[in-house]
């Protein structure tokens, strides 16, 4: 008699449909732990029974194969039945692809010649799962995808050994919560219920501008401003204008920061409210925040602000502006104020229409403001200009998210944090130090820095301040990009030479132009291909120089064209070079083999381009 013992991966067995004086029997075959008389079991079961996945599966589509079973007289045959959920179908291995769900089985059963069923083995058996996972979440969202309470997320699992516990998030941006549930052999069924977006911090208010507090408007249709408010988490998504006990005087969308309306002669007090994205109408969270209060009085007696008042930009490393305006006059006095101050740090008056700050200013943020005075001395209304003094480079930026080391991406994304403002350069070098992409200026905090070949770089990026002050690289930030179906390494293989320089295997040569060991008489020739493969979206060109019997990359481009010029300081007088052509089809990734590998000289002695009077 054989013992039989269940495969691994079949670990939820079950019996069906035995004659009692089977039972032992059919239990030693699927425990293998028992060993009965020879006489107890006469056929032996099919074994082992397999499949691909692994028992148990979420898999409903499957192909099942199992082992020869023996008979005890060698005169009988032995024929197998089974199916699924119980069947006794005559069957034979392999079987399927059967779609389906719940437990497939199969029992041999020996045949007497004249076709008596003279004995049968127990049923063994492999599940195919019918596990499932469901989710919800509560609250839902607002209409710009924020909550702003917490938010319940909720799993409900069923057939399955582990399913991801419910729980509560709190504050932070989840791009994808997910639930798992799990089988017995470790295979997971996921659902997601992300992004979740919860803020529960109110924003930084936006801080009054102008009308400065206590100034004198000289017109009811008055402009009001205000410096941004700030909310890391969600955003800004509006502002408003509110009248200590007079109610809402205007609003603004969250890209303005400003707004004109008309108001009543006199007194007022006003501030601004700032709103972020996880605000919702009606609800109780307090995802908004008011301003200080200021003083406006409006007399349109008072004579009106001097016109066309500029002056540095928003940011500048001038510490002694120079501000021009227009007016009637015959006097203009001026100040300049600490932002968020009352005090001016410097001020005069003058009959002129311009003024140079001196002495010098700090570095800091102001606002330089100008009235008009009349003959007998009183003021008008205020112009106002804000500015900031910046003389400091900003720090590096920090890198905050980047790709695994190794990666088939064609473009590997960073991201990063820096001074707000300004804009950023960015740049990926190779090991040995040359500049592959970049530098790059972008105003984003995040870039796909690409596209690159096939090997290993450095990203690196820094700031340019909105005064102009350009600060150092940061760190440089290693990244090995793979080619799809291949490697980072050159793949460049040399052939021993009989007799001078080795050269590299050819591939595919005539697919690439100009001609395999071409002898080119200038430093910049156009290297050219047949079109790539279905689907090809741009070409990425790779350029090796041959060094005795080393292969070394000297340069990688990409090119959505099917031709390329070399650019310059790339090639040497005197080398030879190795070149290939990877198509690169997006999602689908690189080509198994390149298009085409190549290779030429560059002569000692160059081709000298004519002069324009030559070529007259």
């Amino acid at each position: 008699m054989r013992h039989y013992t269940a495969p691994a991966m079949a670990r939820r067995q079950t019996l069906w449909s035995l004659s009692p004086a089977r039972a032992v029997a059919v239990a030693a075959v699927l425990g293998g732990g028992l060993a009965l008389a020879p006489q107890a079991l006469a056929v032996t079961a099919p074994g082992p029974l397999s499949s691909d996945p692994a028992n148990p599966s979420f898999s409903s589509t499957r192909t099942y194969t199992w082992g020869p079973a023996t008979a005890d007289d060698p005169a009988n045959s032995v024929v197998y039945e089974g199916g699924f959920n119980g069947a006794a179908d005559p069957v034979s291995s392999p079987w399927g692809p059967v779609a389906g769900s719940g437990t497939f089985g199969v029992r041999a059963v020996e045949v007497a010649p004249d076709g008596t069923r003279v004995d049968e083995s127990g049923f063994v058996t492999i599940d195919v799962d019918t596990a499932t996972i469901t989710g919800s979440r509560s609250p839902g969202p607002n209409p710009r995808g924020w909550n702003d309470e917490p938010v319940g997320v909720f799993f409900t699992c069923e057939f399955t050994v582990f399913c991801t516990p419910s729980t509560t998030l709190n504050e932070g941006v989840y791009p994808d919560v997910i639930g798992t549930g799990q089988v017995a052999s470790g295979e997971e069924r996921s659902i997601s219920l992300g992004p979740v977006r919860v803020d529960l911090t109110p924003p930084s208010p936006g801080l009054p501008n102008t009308p400065r507090d206590g100034e004198v408007a000289g017109t009811t249709s008055v402009t009001f401003t205000w410096t941004p408010g700030a909310d890391p988490l969600s955003g800004i998504q509006y502002y408003e204008v509110w009248r200590v006990g007079g109610g809402r005087i205007a609003s603004a969308p969250a890209r303005s920061n400003q707004v004109t309306a008309s108001v009543p002669a006199g007194t007022l007090s006003w501030f601004v409210r700032t709103f972020d994205n996880a605000y919702t109408t009606g609800s109780t969270a307090q995802n908004a925040a008011d301003s200080p209060t200021y003083t406006l009085t409006v007399d349109p007696s008072a004579p009106p602000a001097p016109g066309g008042l500029e002056g540095p930009g928003p940011a500048t490393t001038d510490t002694t502006p120079t501000f021009t305006w227009t007016g009637a006059g015959p006097r203009f006095e001026w100040s300049v104020t600490p932002a968020g101050d009352s005090a001016p740090v410097r001020q005069g008056a003058t009959e002129e229409k311009q003024v140079k700050v001196t002495p010098a200013l700090p570095d800091g943020a102001y606002v330089f403001g100008v009235k008009q005075v009349r003959p007998g001395g009183q003021p008008g209304a205020e112009a106002t200009h804000r500015f900031t003094v910046d003389t400091v480079a900003p720090p590096a930026p920090t890198i905050t998210s980047r790709p695994p080391a190794s990666t088939a991406l064609v473009s590997p994304p960073f991201a990063w944090q820096g001074e707000p403002g300004g804009t950023y350069l960015w740049r990926m070098v190779t090991e040995g130090g040359t500049v592959e992409r970049g530098p790059i200026a972008v105003n984003a905090t995040s870039v796909g820095a690409g596209p690159v070949g096939p090997g290993t770089y450095l990203f690196q990026v820094r700031q340019r301040d909105a005064a102009g002050n350009l600060g150092p690289w940061s760190g440089p930030e290693r990244v090995t990009v793979t080619v799809a179906g291949g490697s980072s390494s050159s793949g460049v293989k040399l052939t021993p030479p009989k007799s001078g320089r080795p050269r590299p295997v050819i591939l595919y040569p005539r697919r690439l132009k100009p001609r395999a060991g071409v002898r080119i008489p200038t430093l910049r020739p156009v290297l050219q291909w047949r079109r790539g493969p279905r689907f090809t979206m741009l070409y990425n060109v790779q350029v090796f120089e041959i060094r005795g019997r080393r292969v070394v990359k000297v340069k990688s481009a990409f090119s959505r064209n099917t031709q390329w010029r070399v650019p310059p300081r790339t090639l040497k007088k005197g080398k030879r070079y190795a070149w290939r052509v990877w198509p690169y089809r997006g999602l689908r990734g690189y080509t198994k083999k390149p298009l085409g590998i190549s290779y030429f000289d560059v002569a000692t002695k160059l081709k000298q381009p004519k002069s324009r009077a030559a070529r007259r």
